[in-house]
């Protein structure tokens, strides 16, 4: 840092992180905060919003080794009012970058976005590459892995263009190598941008108070999108593309609703992107792109209403336009075909568990979540018996289970579970070595169950 440093009072970057009822994934983020901080406290203010939990966030906050401005709502709001508490009236910094109480900061990333800050001074808006991960692996990586993520959980990025660079427009981002160019503004952490469009923004935005995705308005589905946009298109913005998060993926309290937002809210948003002036080339990029998000996104709306809300016939008419796109039916059969057999293993899997009447004691299930969650779904019983689950990553760590909760503490071995039944809630090809490698950590007596065999441990 080469410049003068801001004072107390007037700090470059305020990192905000908004949050409701859940310290057990605020305290790991303060834990990955703290790592990434060291040497660069006197840039940065940390902000938590507490959207007046019930759970022991405000205990969470006070026990941190961080310097934490903390502010608490009287009642709980909206995510967007939310957002603006912490923006507009907690933070104090120039700047403004938003992360979720489940998200990782990627190692350097703090360091990579103030470094653009600097480099860019007279830049309003800094667009922030960002990839995915799964909130449990994501607690998993903090606890065991000292917050750094394997390799594999940075390859599929928002964008595939590495380094940092000026694009002298904004919508110069939508023709960049990526991911999915639709979903480019879709993400509270995407950007860091002044905090005056903050404060314009509260006087002209209107969200309500839902907290459960079912709002169809654009407020409360894409505020980050509403506050920025309006400011920087057509104008220059700094892209850093070395990751600097990981978003936690599928801990959302909103998650019935993603599908409906991911298909109705984008197409919103873009139509509000072409009223507001935004390049036609770009938009026209982004709606493809849409629609493969769409191809995505439908089939587990089809097979799984209950868990994926929102179709009705005015997301059906919409998706109907969409499937005009040339690959559209190519990867909606694909993806239909990958849910179907996911349904497929797991039924399988309960009838052969049901088959095991030795079954009783403590159950653990190792696996990917699709297949777990489905497994759980249809044979809801087990989860009185589970006593721990695992990613099949490999590592045959995992989280124990007490009454249907996972524990806070760090990632437990399977060695070390004395578990009774293990589920594997994986795909045929992966059966064998997880059969061959697994069956060294069960005790004698145990069964290994997968969706063709019921496999005794001598």
């Amino acid at each position: 840092m080469n410049e003068q440093a801001p004072t107390p009072d007037t700090p470059l970057l305020t990192l905000c992180i908004p949050t409701w009822n859940r310290a057990n994934r605020l305290s790991l983020l303060l834990e990955n905060i703290k790592r990434e901080i060291q040497g660069l406290e006197d840039w940065i203010q940390v902000v938590v919003a507490d959207n007046a939990s019930s759970d022991d966030t405000s205990a969470v906050v006070a026990t941190s080794p961080l310097t934490i401005t903390y502010g608490r709502q009287e009642s709980t709001v909206g995510i967007t009012n939310n957002i603006f508490f912490a923006t507009c009236t907690l933070a104090r910094g120039r700047f403004i970058w938003i992360i979720g109480d489940d998200d990782l900061i990627a190692p350097g990333g703090l360091a990579r976005i103030l470094a653009s800050l600097q480099r860019a001074a007279d830049i309003d808006y800094h667009y922030v590459n960002f990839c995915a991960i799964d909130a449990d692996y994501r607690d998993k990586v903090i606890q065991l892995m000292g917050g750094i993520p394997p390799a594999s959980a940075m390859q599929i990025r928002q964008c595939d263009e590495p380094g940092w660079k000026l694009l002298e427009r904004a919508e110069q981002l939508a023709f960049l190598p990526g991911y999915n160019p639709s979903s480019l503004f879709s993400s509270l952490f995407c950007y860091v941008a002044s905090r005056a469009f903050y404060l314009e923004a509260r006087t002209r935005l209107t969200p309500s108070n839902s907290l459960d995705g079912s709002s169809r308005s654009l407020d409360d589905m894409f505020p980050q999108a509403l506050i920025t946009l309006p400011h920087i298109i057509g104008r220059p913005i700094a892209y850093i593309g070395d990751p600097c998060v990981l978003q936690g993926a599928h801990a959302w309290e909103w998650n019935r609703y993603l599908s409906q937002i991911s298909i109705l809210g984008i197409h919103k948003l873009m139509n509000w992107m072409a009223g507001i002036g935004f390049d036609a080339a770009a938009l026209e990029q982004m709606r493809n792109s849409h629609a493969r998000t769409i191809a995505t996104k439908l089939p587990p709306m089809l097979l799984a209403p209950d868990g994926n809300l929102g179709l009705n016939d005015e997301l059906r008419k919409l998706i109907a336009d969409y499937t005009q796109v040339t690959d559209f039916w190519q990867i909606f059969t694909l993806r239909m075909k990958a849910r179907m057999e996911t349904e497929f293993i797991a039924r399988q899997l309960v009838i052969v568990l049901d088959k095991l009447q030795e079954c009783s004691g403590k159950i653990g299930i190792l696996g990917e979540r699709a297949l777990k969650e489905k497994v759980l779904e249809l044979s809801p019983n087990i989860r009185t018996s589970l006593s721990w689950t695992g990613f099949n990553d490999g590592s045959w760590t995992g989280q124990r289970q007490e009454n249907g909760k996972s524990s806070t503490s760090h990632g437990h071995h399977l060695r070390d579970q004395d578990i009774d039944v293990l589920i594997l809630a994986v795909h045929p090809e992966y059966t064998p070595p997880l059969h061959t490698t697994c069956s060294q950590y069960m005790k004698p007596g145990s069964y290994i169950i997968d969706a063709q065999s019921v496999t005794p441990i001598n």
